[in-house]
């Protein structure tokens, strides 16, 4: 990605730094959450009970679903003041928030 961005200003690298940066917080919250509940599904699958074991899924997968629709909604209406509390540029703070909401839709 630098390789690409690096024939733009050096805002515009620093801005998808700091989406990126951001974008990374998101993703580790919802990979902690998924590891928190392998050995929940693991047990009850070693156990044969695949009643307990899907109603575990199911939750987790409702629960993440709600956390990264809210986180995603938080990110596209606060991409500036979020970006704007990491530097204090204005250039880099549009370019981050551009590529926040970039990174938020896909």
């Amino acid at each position: 990605m630098n390789r690409l961005m690096a024939s733009y200003c050096n805002e515009a690298v620093t801005g998808i730094g700091i989406a990126k940066k951001v974008d990374i917080l998101a993703f580790a919250i919802a990979t902690r959450m998924l590891q928190g509940v392998l050995p929940l599904i693991g047990y009850n699958y070693s156990a044969k009970n695949l009643k307990r074991m899907m109603v575990a899924v199911k939750i987790t997968f409702l629960y993440s679903l709600a956390i990264a629709v809210i986180g995603m909604g938080f990110l596209l209406i606060c991409a500036e003041p979020i970006v704007g509390a990491f530097i204090d540029n204005a250039l880099t703070v549009e370019y981050g928030r551009r590529f926040q909401h970039i990174i938020c839709i896909t």
